[in-house]
């Protein structure tokens, strides 16, 4: 357990300290503000003020006051042009790799997404699972509605239509196959199991709505589903552009061999009306039974039923093809 426990919290480690470097330059600037200019500044305020590496070291927070290099260095940094355009641009590399918006709903959490969507659209229920989806969607008052077979191509979000059809899958397996999921909350059993544990200590689905001290940890569930590991973005961006893929070649192929088979119906006509052109009896016309639709008979005119190919009716089709006076074979000689 220890070994796990470490795992986690480095893991969680790895997004907190990030984080408290961005939120300690925007502390700075409020108190910057309240102590000196003796004004009030708001978070979102202070994300777009610059303060002067003097003024940033005026204000230092209360877990490096006696880390006096320290704070000197990330002041230093702040006040860096080329250390923001760099940060600028792992920014923008870390978006590109995204298949879309993370989702609509803003800094509202999903419970106050679906009020906000209900009263948007007349009162309609809408739960969480439900909300989950639209959120990845559009805003609350725009027009959108959660269908389960929707393709990927509705959301947002590549990723979320992976999510909503095993998170589907996994419930009717569980509540029978007539389970609607639009109409219930998210079950945080299903969702610790089927999306392989809480990744980076978040849940697959639903992280702000699910109770984590009525939720089961994995080692402590073994009812069905199984527990399955959790793809990542790019395991299904690679499944994606595979899928994409085959489907074009599939749909090349086709069209491959349409081409084909229309260049060879075409040279069969032309061999066939050359052939009636000397006089000489065409082939059958289910001679090429691998074309599909067959092979047009000469001149576009079908045979009647029991005609024979060289169009002489009630003789055999022999006699219809006499040896050639000028042929070099002649008939054996009589034993």
């Amino acid at each position: 357990m220890e070994e796990v426990a470490a795992r986690v919290v480095n893991k969680v480690c790895q997004k907190l300290v990030p984080d408290m470097w961005y939120e300690a330059r925007i502390q700075a600037v409020i108190t910057y503000h309240t102590q000196v200019h003796k004004t009030t500044v708001n978070k979102a305020q202070a994300r777009t003020m610059q303060l002067t590496r003097a003024q940033y070291l005026l204000v230092p927070p209360s877990w490096l006051a006696t880390h006096h290099a320290t704070w000197e260095f990330m002041a230093r940094r702040w006040c860096d042009p080329e250390w923001w355009e760099q940060t600028h641009k792992d920014a923008r590399e870390r978006r590109l790799k995204m298949a879309g918006p993370a989702h609509h709903q803003g800094s509202q959490s999903l419970n106050q997404y679906a009020k906000k969507w209900s009263a948007a659209h007349g009162g309609q229920p809408c739960g969480q699972f439900m909300a989950f989806a639209l959120a990845h969607k559009g805003k609350t008052e725009s027009e959108v509605s959660f269908n389960p077979e929707d393709p990927p191509s509705a959301y947002s979000n590549a990723t979320v239509h992976s999510r909503i059809s095993q998170y589907t899958a996994a419930a009717r397996q569980v509540h029978g196959e007539d389970w609607d999921p639009s109409t219930h909350d998210l079950d945080g059993e299903l969702v610790m199991r089927v999306g392989g544990g809480k990744k980076h200590g978040r849940y697959w689905i639903g992280d702000s709505t699910i109770d984590t001290a009525s939720t089961p940890t994995l080692s402590s569930t073994d009812s069905a589903p199984p527990i399955r590991p959790q793809p990542t973005a790019t395991q299904i961006q690679i499944e994606q552009v595979q899928a994409s893929m085959e489907a074009k070649m599939e749909e090349k192929l086709r069209e491959e061999r349409e081409r084909y088979e229309a260049l060879m119906r075409s040279q069969m006509q032309a061999m066939f009306t050359y052939i009636q052109s000397t006089g000489a009896p065409p082939p059958p016309p289910d001679l090429f039974p691998g074309l599909a639709g067959g092979v047009p008979p000469p001149g576009g005119i079908t045979p009647p039923s029991g005609a024979s190919p060289a169009g002489t009716p009630n003789q055999s089709e022999a006699s219809n093809f006499p040896i050639s006076p000028t042929s070099p074979w002649t008939a054996l000689p009589p034993q």
